[in-house]
């Protein structure tokens, strides 16, 4: 396979590749990704196969918009407060999944991870496909994510076909916040740059 590098405006072909269940790499504001379709298993396995990741670990999903989330999940009135309050950010919610959706999805896990980036062109590039990409880091498992599209040919040359060129995309190299919703609790899964208890002082939750 030959890995070619595009840039955001080639929205047809980065489309036609992904609804071919192939996985595709891009910038989010923090670290290059790696992306495909979350309506597909086959794209599913292919992501674990290219990420080198065990096969028990859902992936998170990156949405244009709080509604396009909304078929996977049940949003309490908690988890919409944060996600319209700190979305788009660097911010990733897990919450209780719905009962219709494809195990492949959650896998052994009952929640949904969701986040909407900060980066505008990956965000109208979402709204271009129509439905969540299922979003890791690109990088193999266990390995350092990386910063830089040339990283990622390096890392991926002839396991993908497209690259979506735009350093100057990340302004922020830390990862996501990562926090659990269980009805009113906040559990802190990863903290990065957005603190824990700077959300509950926030939305007066302390």
């Amino acid at each position: 396979m030959k890995t070619e590098f595009i840039d955001f405006s080639q929205k047809e072909l980065i489309k036609k590749a992904l609804y071919k269940n192939e996985v595709i790499a891009f910038p989010t504001e923090t670290v290059y990704g790696l992306g495909c379709l979350s309506s597909n298993e086959i794209a599913f396995n292919n992501l674990v196969k290219v990420k080198n990741r065990v096969p028990n670990k859902p992936f998170t999903m990156m949405i244009s918009s709080v509604d396009m989330i909304k078929n996977y999940c049940e949003l309490n009135e908690l988890a919409l407060k944060i996600a319209k309050k700190y979305m788009p950010g660097s911010i990733t919610l897990l919450v209780k999944r719905k009962n219709n959706i494809p195990s492949y999805l959650y896998l052994e896990s009952d929640y949904i991870g969701f986040r909407i980036p900060k980066n505008k062109d990956l965000i109208e590039l979402i709204e271009f496909v129509g439905e969540p990409l299922l979003v890791p880091s690109a990088n193999k498992s266990n390995e350092k994510p990386c910063l830089k599209a040339q990283e990622v040919y390096d890392v991926f040359n002839n396991e993908i076909p497209l690259i979506i060129k735009k350093d100057d995309d990340l302004i922020d190299d830390v990862p996501s916040t990562i926090l659990q919703i269980d009805g009113n609790y906040i559990k802190l899964i990863r903290e990065g740059k957005l603190k824990l208890e700077e959300i509950k002082k926030e939305l007066n939750l302390l």
